[in-house]
């Protein structure tokens, strides 16, 4: 009968361990594979966070400096895609490496490439909506539309009163007028706003797209103004300026790494 040698057996890892406890110890084989996954097609952005997280954190004490290095430099390079990458905090992942490579000292804080020495731009956090911003954009454009494309309507019906002329029978073509307008009213800040509620940056980017074909005849309606000089007032009272700023504030969200 055989037993088994104690001084053989192999060391049984915790699986109780916690993420963090378990990341701060990274070997340079985690490190890379953390990278692995960063680069994988099915990557999303907690992926990056980890990777940042795990570049600020010290290295193991039996872990190569050397190996680690050349990993930092990997990272670092221009032609490296993943580099401009940013965690939560702001700061992409070159600048996480180049930070972990001068905690690392002499002589390995000396390969940090000169054009990286210089203060690392100002951390933005990721946006992950439209905000505060975005929403008051849709709002006041939508509502100025509306009001907009009401007193054209009332003042349509005013004239015609004024002139003895009968106002037109509601007939299928304006029903359909009626529905075009409210749709080019409508239709796109709605439409950026369910992409922006739903996460989906599909549904985002068409939004955009319908608020540039909304903001378009605004903008060539005001710039022909202003360049005849003859009706500046109408340059101010056309919504060109909101619709350039809901185009703006809520443009689809960056995408997530690949």
């Amino acid at each position: 009968m055989s037993r088994s040698d104690p001084r053989h057996a192999k060391p049984v890892s915790n699986a109780a361990e916690s993420p963090s406890d378990a990341g701060a110890g990274r070997t340079p084989s985690a490190l890379k594979d953390l990278l692995e996954e960063v680069r994988s097609p099915a990557a999303t952005r907690s992926d990056v966070y980890l990777l940042v997280d795990a570049l600020g954190r010290a290295p193991a004490a039996e872990e190569p400096h050397r190996e680690r290095a050349d990993l930092l430099l990997h990272l670092m390079a221009r032609d490296n895609p993943v580099g401009d990458y940013t965690g939560r905090n702001g700061k992409t992942v070159r600048h996480a490496a180049r930070d972990a490579l001068l905690a690392l000292g002499f002589p390995y804080a000396l390969e940090v490439p000169p054009e990286l020495m210089g203060q690392a731009p100002p951390t933005q956090p990721p946006r992950t909506g439209i905000g505060r911003g975005g929403f008051a954009s849709l709002a006041i454009l939508t509502l100025y539309l509306t009001v907009l494309g009401s007193w054209a309507v009332w003042n349509d019906l005013t004239v015609r009163r004024s002139s003895h002329v009968l106002p037109p029978r509601f007939t299928r073509d304006t029903a359909m007028s009626i529905a075009f307008l409210a749709a080019f009213i409508w239709l796109p800040p709605l439409v950026s706003l369910c992409g922006h509620a739903l996460k989906r940056r599909w549904l985002q980017s068409i939004g955009s797209t319908l608020l540039a074909v909304q903001a378009i005849p605004w903008v060539l309606i005001a710039g022909a103004s202003l360049w005849n000089g003859r009706e500046p007032l109408q340059a101010a009272i056309l919504p060109w300026y909101l619709s350039l700023w809901a185009l703006w504030a809520t443009r689809p969200l960056p995408k997530s790494p690949p």
